[in-house]
């Protein structure tokens, strides 16, 4: 991945032609594909959530990588499902980390 990498700042067009920044907050890869895992810079709106992320799909055009929308369901279901299964991996290994710290006290 030479042109996108993490924590790079992008900027979509929504359906009625607003420009959004979001930060790319991490790539993952799996059987059909790489994603990218982006956080919008400002939540509008009161009562959105914090943790709102949009998943896109890198695609290769014309020599560069570029940001697509996943159309098939079940296709974003399976990347939503290999994301919330790395974090939740992450968030394991760092309980486990701070039970050993608590206990080497």
């Amino acid at each position: 991945m030479e042109n996108i990498d993490e924590k790079d700042i992008v900027i979509l067009t929504d359906e009625e032609g607003l420009e959004h920044q979001f930060i790319i907050v991490d790539m993952i890869e799996v059987e059909t594909g790489v994603y990218a895992m982006l956080m919008p810079m400002e939540i509008e709106g009161e009562g959105e959530e914090d943790d709102y992320y949009v998943i896109m799909k890198v695609v290769k055009e014309d020599d560069e990588e570029v940001l697509m929308t996943i159309e098939d369901d079940d296709e974003y279901q399976a990347v939503a499902a290999a994301i919330e299964e790395l974090y939740s991996e992450e968030d394991e290994d760092e309980d486990d980390q701070e039970i050993i710290d608590s206990i080497s006290k």
